[in-house]
């Protein structure tokens, strides 16, 4: 299934070879700080904030309702957390560490 999500009035491949990190609503900002945040870098964007959703089904589509979905450099869904856990940057940092294999970060280690 594919939504169609537009910035400006035109088609935007928001992948592009990169990880992404595709959220909605209100918490939007917090999955961004979560992403940059990471050990790797990750490209964050805020549905219906950074990019428009027309048909409004990106939540829906994606069973995301304040929670977000991790897009493999390949297009291809990694990760979806369908709500906003109390630790949003421990939880992705979580997921990365078994989608690429690498041991945890340390607890109460930040990233520069």
């Amino acid at each position: 299934r594919h939504v169609r999500i537009e910035r400006a009035k035109l088609h935007l491949d928001l992948f592009d070879g990169r990880w992404t990190l595709l959220s909605a609503g209100d918490t939007a900002d917090r999955w961004r700080e979560s992403a940059a945040n990471q050990r790797i870098p990750i490209h964050a964007i805020g549905v219906g904030i950074d990019v428009a959703d027309p048909s409004d089904s990106f939540t829906g589509l994606f069973q995301v309702d304040i929670g977000a979905v991790l897009v493999r450099p390949d297009g291809h869904v990694a990760w979806r957390c369908a709500t906003l856990p109390s630790d949003p940057t421990a939880e992705l940092g979580a997921a990365l560490d078994v989608l690429l294999d690498r041991p945890p970060q340390p607890t109460g280690r930040q990233q520069p």
